[in-house]
């Protein structure tokens, strides 16, 4: 008997689409290592680090709105296409400034805000474009096996980008502008995506705009996306690992990959869970009891000294940020008229970006204020208290069933 999870392989354009989406993750997590290691050598300092987050989502930021009209009103696999084939000619970028041995550190934040821009017009057309791939009742497995592909690409992509290194930076960049380049071919190979019976419409600032107030004008959506971003900004721990590893777990850079493997696996345990038993049934107080173990992980996470300890709450983080994860692109694909998912998927991708990029930055900067436990400590309470206010806040998102 085939499993109702497995169903949506029976998609020959999701086939493509979950190809596509892991290769260009993998490539990325590749780029990444390659870029986060030549450039710290190059200059040995963390805040060129801190930096390169910076320019990679300062183009999220400045094409927000453009991406999600443009993925409204083009073909969305070709304008995913055209996203990974960016990302191939920055990588492109990068291999030729580390073969002419460029030390300008400039040149590379240039190359990766590249990746900024593909990122910025492609997530958006590649979260609406799901629905389109599968069957109604599909789509939550659909979201569950999307987010299954992210987390191998974590888990396997730094560890690809690590060895490659070992053969020369060079080889990092070369070997990621072929694999985003093989993406973009995956993407190119779905049916055309431009959505049926809905104009084309002008450039203006309220077509720009539409997403926005559409999250807005819906409490459900709202309290979602919301509730994700202000758990992540403050709560997120990736910035202060390195610290962990080294200062408070005595584990070194070993520790360090233990550390952010078991949050990826847990995540993809989580992914492979729902997508094969979908949440069918108190979808709202999944997602608020998911928030609450998030929270929680944290803060055991900022007491525990233990390596042990501290990999299996980083796998609970991970498994409970999962069930956000699916829960939130689920309600999008289903809540969002057809002709509007690329715009509110680009406002969601902002949020993305806002929580991730701008938590990074906020983590070290309470981590210097405070320290790097208190700091911790302090963004898992705020985390538990958001929680609980936004379940006051937004009761329909409390009580919501059916995905």
């Amino acid at each position: 008997m085939t499993s109702p999870s497995s169903t949506v392989f029976h998609s020959r354009d999701f086939c493509h689409y979950l190809v596509g989406r892991c290769l260009t993750a993998i490539a990325t997590h590749v780029q990444t290592v390659g870029v986060g290691i030549y450039v710290y050598t190059l200059t040995r300092d963390p805040l060129a680090l801190g930096l390169s987050g910076l320019f990679t989502f300062l183009p999220q930021l400045l094409f927000a709105a453009v991406a999600g009209h443009v993925a409204d009103s083009y073909d969305r696999r070709l304008v995913s296409a055209l996203s990974y084939v960016l990302s191939a000619i920055s990588a492109v970028c990068l291999f030729l400034l580390v073969y002419n041995a460029v030390e300008a550190v400039g040149w590379f934040y240039a190359a990766i805000a590249l990746v900024g821009l593909s990122r910025g017009f492609g997530m958006p057309a590649n979260q609406a474009m799901v629905a389109n791939l599968v069957e109604v009742g599909q789509r939550a497995s659909a979201a569950a096996w999307t987010g299954s592909a992210n987390q191998l690409a974590a888990i396997v992509g730094p560890a690809i980008g690590g060895f490659l290194y070992l053969l020369g930076a060079e080889v990092v960049f070369a070997v990621a502008a072929v694999a985003h380049g093989l993406a973009a071919l995956a993407m190119a190979r779905i049916s055309a995506q431009r959505q049926a019976g809905a104009p084309r419409e002008p450039f203006s600032m309220q077509a720009f705009t539409a997403g926005a107030s559409f999250i807005l004008n819906n409490k459900v959506l709202l309290g979602a996306l919301s509730l994700d971003l202000v758990g992540v900004l403050f709560a997120g721990v990736v910035a202060l690992l390195p610290i962990y590893a080294t200062d408070i777990l005595n584990a070194g850079p070993q520790g360090l990959g233990w550390l952010r493997t078991s949050q990826a696996v847990g995540a993809l345990a989580m992914a492979l869970f729902l997508a094969r038993y979908p949440i069918r049934a108190h979808a709202g107080r999944w997602l608020f009891g998911a928030a609450t173990l998030f929270g929680l992980a944290i803060l055991g996470f900022g007491f525990s000294r233990l390596l042990w300890l501290s990999m299996l709450l980083m796998m609970v983080e991970g498994a409970a940020d999962m069930v956000s994860v699916v829960i939130r692109s689920t309600l999008i694909q289903n809540e969002t008229p057809d002709e509007m998912r690329g715009r509110v998927s680009s406002v969601n991708s902002l949020f993305i970006g806002a929580s991730n990029s701008l938590g990074e930055f906020e983590s070290g900067l309470a981590a210097r204020l405070f320290g790097v436990v208190p700091a911790t400590l302090l963004g898992g309470c705020i985390s538990l208290a958001t929680t609980a206010l936004w379940s006051r806040l937004f009761p329909q998102l409390l009580r919501r069933q059916s995905l």
